[in-house]
């Protein structure tokens, strides 16, 4: 069984009468490394999000649009205009809705093994260094909430038995992401894959994020950007912590 390492989350709002800043956070596992300010280009999020993946058509038709709206009814007892002003804009276009969410959850359609599976091996003396693919955006619904949360995605690898496809690790974020999902659980998840499926030595997952759950409902903080880690393998050490470093830093001065 894989063993790794939770990192920090990290949870900054902003303060409601000096206008600094306040940070919280919190210890899942073991932090190995540390997280540097996650920099990102927000003209991105949250709808580029690289690549489609295939799924099934399905009819989604008046009979589906009925169920929705009873669903919506239930949750908007009391305000009866609700429910009428979301069947207004359903009759030029049945089944609108369920189309876009069916491609939003299209990740279930995927198994990460098939993303993975087209590599070609590593040459006879190894690969001598590390790859990364970084700044990966990503949209995915939260599992406790059915809100989206959405962000970017960095990804180190130290390759091992097999070199992937650059195209890959997108594709892998994209198959991971499109479900319910948590942001703890999808930087484990694809660790995990690149050490199964990918056969990498060693790998470390950052994703950072912001949640809909958290920024417009609940806590009500609309800045607030969490932060997740995790790391397997030969990168699961402190001493791997510079090259680490040093592979997305080079992404991010280009």
């Amino acid at each position: 069984m894989l063993v790794g390492s939770w990192s920090l989350i990290i949870c900054r709002v902003p303060s409601t009468t000096t206008g600094t800043k306040i940070s919280s956070s919190m210890l899942l596992r073991r932090a190995t490394f540390a997280i540097t300010p996650m920099k990102y280009d927000e003209d991105l999020l949250p709808f580029a999000m690289g690549p489609d993946l295939a799924h099934p058509e399905l009819a989604f038709n008046q009979e589906t649009d009925a169920k929705l709206l009873a669903w919506v009814e239930t949750v908007t007892s009391g305000w009866p205009e609700a429910a009428h002003d979301l069947a207004s804009t359903l009759t030029d276009n049945p089944g609108r809705i369920s189309r876009a969410f069916r491609g939003l959850l299209s990740g279930y359609s995927v198994r990460p093994e098939e993303v993975l599976k087209i590599t070609m091996e590593t040459p006879h003396d190894g690969h001598h260094g590390l790859v990364s693919s970084d700044k990966v955006p990503f949209l995915s619904f939260c599992a406790h909430h059915f809100l989206p949360f959405f962000g970017l995605v960095d990804i180190v690898y130290e390759p091992g038995t097999y070199i992937i496809g650059i195209g890959k690790m997108p594709r892998l974020v994209s198959c991971r992401s499109r479900r319910f999902q948590l942001q703890e659980l999808l930087v484990k998840q694809i660790a995990e894959d690149m050490m199964d499926h990918a056969k990498a030595k060693g790998v470390y997952i950052r994703s950072a994020a912001h949640h809909m759950c958290v920024c417009y409902r609940g806590p009500d903080f609309a800045s607030v950007k969490n932060v997740t880690t995790y790391s397997l393998g030969s990168l699961d050490h402190p001493e791997r912590e510079p090259e680490i470093v040093a592979a997305m830093q080079a992404a991010a001065d280009e």
